[in-house]
């Protein structure tokens, strides 16, 4: 079998059961899988023969499944090999060659109902991305479903549906938490807009009555036109919305300081 350089199958790991793999296993041309399309094919029988086929040759061996310890073991005439079972379903099987770091083999179910047939490394790593991917769909569909959704079967996808329903929680009260801390940011954005635009008014106002000596009629009709001028561009650059956010920073800054252990924060 070849060996395909791999970062991790770990995080896939979760996504196999090997409590039916010794009945799944039989019976079926599992086919090594090689980009040159001379992979052997296995045919793994229920007595614990094996039957290997390459090339129009057919070897004789014997497997062995140990399912505690995820091992695979195969014996021919003058030799041994032992795997670790990285990944398992009805259409993929990933082996790790014991002693070897990063490096696998696959066998693909010939007669899979999904009609996998890879052609390239690239089809094997798609097929394992899409098969997390919907694990993931299927656990964040259990976990917003409620109480009355049902229990999931696999072990390790009921954690990850606890998972997700306590990140959920999490963002829910982090959300509403956030909404208490800022609830009077666009109240007081809106406040130092007013204070921008009276303080403009009045400093017109001012420097033209009494620093160039304007009648008071010009002064005020200047003060009026010249400010309404800049507070538009101070309500276009949006005054408002730039100190709520710095409020809402602030805000959320002092809460973290006092409740540096608070589980909501990442979620702010």
């Amino acid at each position: 079998m070849k060996t395909f350089a791999f970062d991790s199958l770990e995080r896939y790991r979760r996504f196999g059961d090997l409590r039916g793999i010794k009945k799944n296993i039989c019976n079926k041309p599992w086919v090594a899988f090689s980009e040159d399309a001379e992979g052997e094919t296995y045919t793994f029988m229920g007595n614990g023969v094996v039957m290997i086929a390459l090339k129009g040759n057919t070897l004789k061996g014997s497997w062995e499944i140990d399912t505690k310890a995820g091992v695979l073991s195969l014996t021919g005439s003058n030799s041994q090999h032992k795997f670790t079972i990285a990944y398992f379903d009805r259409v993929l099987l990933a082996l790790q060659p014991q002693g070897e770091s990063q490096c696998y083999s696959f066998l693909v179910n010939k007669s899979n109902d999904k009609f996998f047939e890879p052609r390239r490394y690239t089809d094997v790593v798609a097929y394992l991305r899409a098969k997390e991917q919907e694990e993931d769909r299927q656990a964040s569909i259990l976990a917003n479903a409620g109480d009355d959704a049902p229990i999931a079967s696999n072990a390790e996808l009921k954690n990850k549906v606890e998972q997700i329903k306590q990140h959920n929680e999490l963002q829910n009260q982090a959300k509403a938490l956030k909404q208490q801390l800022t609830a009077r940011n666009k109240h007081y954005g809106w406040m130092a807009v007013t204070g921008i635009c009276v303080i403009v008014y009045a400093s017109l106002f001012l420097f033209d009555y009494i620093k160039t000596g304007l009648p008071l009629s010009e002064a005020i009709i200047n003060s009026l036109f010249y400010g309404t001028i800049i507070n538009v561009l101070v309500c276009l650059l949006c005054i408002n919305r730039l100190v709520a956010k710095l409020l809402e920073f602030v805000n959320i800054k002092r809460w973290k300081h006092s409740h540096p252990n608070d589980s909501r924060n990442r979620f702010l």
